[in-house]
């Protein structure tokens, strides 16, 4: 039995690049922190370019790289940190990188795209079927009827796990003393997406075709009270029909002895009669009387678009004092978190040497090596091989090739070395097909109480400048009172 708590930040949003928000937690009972999560609040913004008229239009937020890449809400967390009466307890530094390449081997490729009801980028329409389920946290959409549909603040949840502190991993947190998190805010590696009718690889025009006219003799006729679709055998039903009852669009066609005319419209109402898809615009298009339409299509209306994070909440799942865990909270609790040391790289190397100290009680090393600043996520680049001694004493008999079965071997050995909450369930590198496949140089470490030396070496072909992130798990203790 839970009771939800909603904790505001000591710093009210809006919030920009790089804000610290700060949430004190105390006399809250035992929480269930395993449960307990960051509702973020963010909005996209949409203006009209030119012409356009003030519509709805299908945004939604996508990895900067534009690689349809899924991305989960934690990468919009740079920082991690957890305090018990100002002592920090840990501190996870660029929480987002670590995130997000956890992600893409504890969750596959569509595990993540089917997240697209909560998370941010997930469904980034990279083939045609993936658009007929886009589904975006910003946007109510109505295909079928006279609803308007609109854009809308959404609520983003980030499990405080995803930002990889271990405090996230208890079940039962006595708050009696009085405890902080602070995060702080990176937008670097989302951008505003505005979805066309067909998605990015299908059609370099986005465009949809519609029926042509023939206005009868006479006056001008107004065009566009019944609007008819030519490929209506592309839409059986209305979820998967690629404009919103309210959206903004272009009507572009050619009118008899070639002169092209163009008309912005908004859609108010979408019907659907015998499988045929009828369309009603706010304004008719007029078409001088007696002459042919041909060449008749639609085009989602642009605008330009911003993004903001516009208020961060703490959700805290209490245990409820019935329940015989809220009598049973450990005044001592063990858990694993994450030290980050970085090394940057300069371009051009072919031969790259480091070493590194690990701290005591260090029981895994990852290494990343994110390429350029919009991605958090870590490339193979050039790698060919690399090697890992710890305490100048080789980790494995030879150099471990790129993704060879011994650099498989080193994934799956460190992950089950990482503990229950950290699953491997893909060792695909292609993530997604067609992007520069993803690295991750990691090995258990025997645990002791004292420092240890690891030495990194790697070779490659001309190395893209960048900055390896070298994170490692530790165990800590706390002690409450």
């Amino acid at each position: 039995m839970y009771q939800q708590r909603k904790l505001v930040s000591n710093h009210p949003g809006p919030y920009n690049q790089d804000s610290n928000v700060e949430f004190d937690i105390q006399h809250q009972g035992v929480v269930d922190m395993t449960k307990s999560y960051l509702n973020i609040k963010a909005s996209i913004t949409t203006t009209p370019v030119g012409t356009a008229k003030a519509g709805f239009y299908q945004v939604d937020l996508s990895d900067a790289t534009s690689t349809h890449t899924p991305l989960t809400n934690a990468v919009m967390i740079s920082n991690a940190r957890y305090s018990i009466d100002s002592n920090v307890q840990e501190e996870i530094n660029k929480s987002n990188v670590l995130s997000q390449n956890l992600k893409a081997y504890t969750r596959n490729f569509e595990d993540l795209k089917s997240q697209n009801y909560y998370s941010v980028g997930q469904n980034q329409d990279s083939d045609l079927d993936a658009y007929d389920r886009w589904l975006s946290p910003f946007c109510t959409t109505y295909k079928n009827g006279s609803i308007a549909s609109t854009e809308k603040q959404a609520s983003l949840r980030c499990p405080l796990s995803d930002l990889g502190l271990g405090i996230g991993l208890v079940d039962a947190l006595d708050t009696s003393q009085r405890h902080q998190l602070r995060v702080t805010i990176d937008k670097r590696y989302l951008t505003p997406k505005l979805h066309r009718i067909y998605n990015d690889h299908a059609d370099a025009d986005e465009r949809l075709d519609i029926n042509n006219y023939t206005a009868p003799a006479g006056p001008d006729i107004n065009y566009g009270t019944d609007v008819t679709m030519l490929n209506t055998t592309d839409f059986d039903a209305p979820d998967s029909f690629r404009l919103c009852v309210g959206q903004a669009i272009e009507v572009s066609y050619v009118l008899h002895g070639g002169a092209a005319a163009l008309h912005e419209a908004i859609i108010t109402t979408i019907g659907w009669v015998n499988g045929i898809v009828a369309i009603t615009l706010d304004t008719p298009i007029v078409v001088p009387g007696g002459q042919a339409v041909t060449a008749t299509s639609i085009i989602c209306s642009e605008c330009t678009m911003d993004w903001s994070i516009d208020d961060l909440e703490l959700v805290l799942y209490s245990i409820h004092p019935a329940d015989p865990r809220s009598k049973s909270a450990s005044k001592q609790i063990v858990f694993s978190t994450w030290l980050l040391e970085q090394s940057t790289m300069a371009a051009g190397f072919t031969n790259y040497e480091k070493i590194f100290q690990l701290e005591p009680l260090t029981m895994n090393v990852l290494i990343l090596a994110p390429v350029g600043a919009d991605s958090p996520l870590s490339r193979k680049d050039t790698l060919i091989d690399y090697r890992l001694r710890l305490n100048n004493i080789d980790l494995t008999s030879r150099s471990i090739l790129y993704n060879d079965s011994l650099y498989k071997d080193r994934i799956i050995m460190t992950f089950n070395n990482m503990g229950k909450n950290y699953k491997l369930k893909s060792l695909n590198s292609t993530y997604p097909s067609g992007v520069d496949p993803l690295s991750l140089i990691c090995n258990p470490i025997p645990v002791l109480e004292e420092r240890q030396q690891l030495q990194l070496s790697m070779n490659g072909t001309a190395f893209a400048g960048k900055t390896l992130h070298i994170y490692k798990q530790v165990i800590r203790t706390i002690n409450l009172k």
